[in-house]
C-alpha cells in the first residue's frame, strides 16, 4: 500500500478517536448484531454466535481470539484497505 493511499484512507476515519482492541472488537460485534437485525442474514448470526464471549471473555469459537488478533496487527500495520475494488 502506498503512502498516497494509506494517507487517503485515514482522512476518511481521522475523525475516529483510537480504540483498545476490546473495544473495537465490541463495536464490530454491535455492528454486526445490527445488520443480523436488519437482515437476518443465516450467515451473519452464525458468526455472531462464534464471536459471542463467554463468561471468562473469551470467544465461543476459540480460532476467533487468534483470527482477531491478526486483524488487529494487519490493520496497525497498514496492510488492510477498506476501499472498494472492482474488477
Amino acid at each position: 500500500m502506498t503512502a498516497n493511499v494509506r494517507a487517503h484512507e485515514q482522512r476518511g476515519i481521522a475523525h475516529i478517536r483510537q480504540l483498545t482492541d476490546q473495544q473495537a472488537y465490541l463495536a464490530m460485534f454491535a455492528f454486526l448484531e445490527a445488520h443480523y437485525s436488519r437482515t437476518g442474514s443465516e450467515d451473519v448470526g452464525a458468526l455472531l454466535g462464534d464471536l459471542s464471549l463467554l463468561p471468562d471473555g473469551s470467544p465461543a469459537d476459540p480460532a476467533v481470539k487468534s483470527d482477531w488478533a491478526k486483524a488487529i496487527a494487519d490493520a496497525r500495520a497498514g496492510r488492510i484497505s477498506a476501499n472498494t475494488r472492482l474488477a
